[in-house]
């Protein structure tokens, strides 16, 4: 997107006979490009990280911040095509590559976390809170010891995110807490022990 905006600049700036064809070129570029990377960003990520709790007034919110500088955008572009002619193109794509590097740097990923997880991404409580899980006191009676161990390990040498320096709070690194091979483990031992139950009676 940012090599196409500053492109379109470019054959403005340039503004030769084959500078109609390449900009449309450069803005079906810019198109395709933003349709399937940063355009469904605002309307898939603010739902994805936003606690239960809420996360109806936060997703409006995020939508209506979105629509609100949409509106900005538009009204403020025809006017800075007159007065900075194709400089425009330049300046936002320079806007782009920051988003660029703000996404790649700050934006925790969130492929393959469960929503329930999601606040230990940012570090807002502890993995025991955001899951309901079996604490390891909890999990007593249910998992033998070596069992628990594996499915609800210590989180070792987590570092501290970028986002949580950022927000100058001291979190750790986000790791699942407990793998699908554990939890089916466990599941597979309280049915056991169900049936014993069932023996008994």
């Amino acid at each position: 997107m940012c090599i196409s905006l500053c492109a379109t600049g470019y054959w403005m700036y340039m503004d030769v006979a084959q500078t109609p064809n390449a900009v449309v070129a450069c803005v079906i570029i810019f198109n395709a490009a933003f349709g399937y990377s940063w355009g469904p960003i605002p309307w898939l990520y603010p739902p994805e990280i936003m606690p239960l709790t809420f996360r109806a007034k936060g997703v409006s919110l995020s939508t209506a911040t979105n629509w609100a500088f949409n509106f900005v955008v538009g009204e403020t572009t025809p006017y800075l095509q007159e007065v900075i002619t194709w400089r425009v193109y330049v300046m936002h794509g320079f806007f782009c590559a920051c988003s660029c590097i703000l996404v790649y740097f700050l934006y925790p990923e969130t492929k393959g976390v469960p929503l329930e997880e999601m606040d230990a991404v940012f570090g807002e409580s502890s993995d025991e809170e955001n899951i309901k899980l079996p604490t390891t006191e909890a999990a007593e009676p249910l998992l033998p010891a070596e069992t628990r161990e594996t499915a609800y390990p210590p989180i070792a040498g987590a570092k501290t995110s970028w986002l949580g320096k950022l927000n100058g709070r001291d979190t750790a690194s986000y790791e699942p807490l407990a793998g699908d091979d554990d939890v089916r483990e466990a599941e597979q031992y309280e049915l056991g022990e169900g049936r014993e139950h069932l023996r008994e009676d």
